[in-house]
């Protein structure tokens, strides 16, 4: 069985409070994308897992929460295709995690509610729900609050046509929440993204510099609509009216940025 774990893109992250326990509370709109690892698995004597040298990998981990929390004896062995950059704000781990947990349900034949499938989620990462709610409801978008546990649904209404560039520099997610301070900030309600922020930017500018200078070619790009770190970063993306601009721009930056991970992109079907 083989499933796509779909790169997931924060039009907007908006830090709202910290919680007693260090938990940060934040309020986003996820997209998911037609940028994907692919994970298939298969029955096996044990849990393992080919094509990753991460020895804790999140999907190893998916995998143990189930057999831990329902006392499987049984062994699962996945092959992962990496194509979402690590350690770069797009939700891979979270999005191999979510698609393991699917798999992993399906491979041993366990009659487990999502409901509980999203408890063990949360327990992965707090981008693991909003990643499995795309999977199990084959859907682009959703809405996720509180430290990730709040998902409710969301509609794009128009076509998002992407250019994304990651300078081949993993920046560590716990490293960008220990530079963030949350400061005063007043709430906003607006659905509106264009009118958001991403609240980890400027931590993640202070870690690596060179964001600033990639969201603002992207910026300067004529036509762009808008440009934004996604995640704890260091991906960044640009929204492109049409896909003439957009191969444009992925034409002009890819010859700016030859050391750096630049790819179009658009919402997954």
């Amino acid at each position: 069985m083989k499933l796509q774990a779909h790169a997931k893109l924060n039009l907007f992250l908006e830090i709202t409070g910290k919680r007693a326990d260090g938990y940060h509370e934040l309020q986003s709109l996820a997209v998911f994308l037609d940028i994907a690892d692919e994970i298939s698995a298969r029955p096996a004597s044990e849990i393992s897992l080919t094509g990753s040298d991460i020895e804790d990998n999140i999907i190893l981990r998916a995998a143990h929460a189930i057999k831990t929390r329902y006392g499987i004896n049984a062994g699962i062995e996945f092959t992962l295709t990496k194509n979402i950059p690590l350690g770069a704000g797009l939700g891979g781990g979270s999005a191999d995690a979510a698609a393991a947990l699917i798999l992993t349900r399906k491979i041993w034949e366990l009659d487990i509610p999502d409901t509980e499938l999203y408890e063990i989620a949360l327990t992965l990462g707090a981008d693991v729900p909003a990643c499995l709610y795309s999977q199990l409801n084959h859907k682009n978008s959703v809405y996720f609050a509180g430290i990730g546990e709040i998902l409710t649904p969301a509609e794009i209404e128009e076509e998002l046509l992407f250019v994304l560039i990651n300078p081949k520099k993993e920046l560590a997610t716990k490293s960008v929440f220990e530079q963030f301070i949350l400061g005063e900030r007043t709430p906003k309600t607006s659905r509106n993204f264009y009118e958001r922020e991403n609240h980890l930017e400027s931590a993640a500018i202070e870690i690596m510099p060179e964001i600033t200078t990639i969201i603002e070619d992207l910026r300067n790009f004529a036509g762009c609509k808008l440009a934004r770190m996604t995640g704890s970063g260091a991906t960044c993306f640009g929204i492109f009216p049409d896909k003439t601009t957009q191969q444009q721009a992925l034409q002009q930056l890819r010859a700016k940025y030859p050391a750096y991970w630049v790819e179009p992109a658009q919402l997954r079907n």
